[in-house]
């Protein structure tokens, strides 16, 4: 008899456990949502044992931060550079009829909408005017452009002419033939041919871990915004990923040369669920700020720019009401392709932003 009492407290006491820890896990994630809305909850690997700790033990979120590194690295314009000096050169833009020959890639429309944004947005995104934009002065001595890029290590097709040492598919360290070197010519083109005070930051943000590096993008976000009071634009150079089989089409080809096609990404911020972030994007200005830069680019070759993709994540575009997140091509495209982009989309951030 009181082996069966036994074992009956045993399970009792079992049950109550497994109780608790259901209980403590709804708690985990009813956090979670709250605090970055289901779209940031699972992907940003929320169930790691890691951040479990970190949602129980707010001091634990601080490992995660990357520390900053006192020197500069190459690749930087310093605040100290006169790049205010250089006057805007005239923007001229290649003959489409003359010199482009659009993408083989199937027409597409303007915006492409997120299956999970809601009604009301999707409402307002198709009843906007789509009026452009007030001219900015991006020129001066202090920055007035951040480029950055939160996947750091994307890469692309390797060539005989580019091969690189891979870190993993599709990626590799070496910041000569990543997407770093991508931001770095984009960076030299508003600075050499237009006169844009910029700034091009070339951390890492992917270490330690892929699925928190938005969380370590906004810190170098914020840590320039405080010391550079004038940064008002903000450009998070990415490159996309593309799973289709086959010869890789998806390209436009000016004066003789293959360039890959770019794509703005824009969200609102409201996550999948709507619950979303606290903090939200000035989304509808950041959504036209892309329509526009879109437009220019078409105007410099049909389909050089594809429909504008706006999704419920927020992208850090917080930030700033004009923040853009760019897809220069996708992982099929070459590296060299890629490269002859970023003098089109410069040369297209000029005529949409300029007087």
């Amino acid at each position: 008899m009181n082996r069966m009492k036994s074992a009956r407290k045993a399970k009792i006491a079992l049950f109550a456990a497994a109780m608790l820890l259901l209980i403590a896990m709804a708690a985990f994630f009813v956090v979670g949502v709250a605090e970055t809305g289901l779209d940031g909850l699972l992907g940003g690997n929320f169930f790691a044992p890691h951040n479990l700790l970190a949602w129980q033990i707010p001091a634990l979120r601080g490992l995660e931060v990357e520390t900053w590194e006192e020197e500069w690295p190459e690749g930087y314009f310093e605040e100290e550079t006169p790049m205010g000096d250089l006057p805007p050169t005239e923007i001229i833009r290649p003959e489409p009829a003359a010199t482009a020959v659009p993408s083989q890639a199937p027409k597409v429309e303007v915006v492409e909408i997120d299956p999970n944004i809601s009604e009301s947005v999707k409402v307002e995104i198709l009843n906007m005017e789509n009026e452009k934009l007030p001219a900015i002065d991006l020129s001066g001595a202090a920055p007035r452009v951040l480029i950055y890029s939160t996947h750091s290590t994307e890469a692309f097709t390797q060539t005989d002419e580019n091969p690189y040492e891979p870190s993993s598919e599709w990626r590799t360290e070496d910041e000569t033939k990543n997407i770093i070197a991508v931001g770095a010519l984009l960076a030299r083109e508003l600075h050499d041919k237009y006169g844009f005070a910029v700034i091009h930051d070339t951390t890492n943000h992917e270490p330690p871990d892929f699925y928190t590096s938005y969380n370590r993008s906004l810190e170098t976000m914020e840590k320039y915004k405080k010391q550079y009071p004038s940064i008002d634009v903000f450009i998070d150079v990415h490159r996309d990923a593309d799973e289709s089989e086959g010869e890789n089409k998806d390209f436009v080809e000016i004066d003789g040369k293959r360039v890959a096609r770019l794509m703005f990404v824009v969200g609102t911020g409201q996550g999948v669920t709507g619950v979303g972030w606290k903090e939200r994007p000035q989304w509808q200005q950041n959504y036209q700020l892309a329509l526009d830069v879109t437009d220019e680019l078409n105007k410099i070759c049909p389909t050089l720019g594809k429909p504008v993709r706006v999704k419920t994540g927020r992208y850090n575009q917080h930030m700033s009401s004009r923040a853009m997140l760019i897809e220069v091509g996708h992982n099929k495209n070459t590296f060299e392709e890629a490269m002859n982009a970023m003098p089109y989309f410069a040369q297209a951030i000029a005529a949409a932003t300029m007087d």
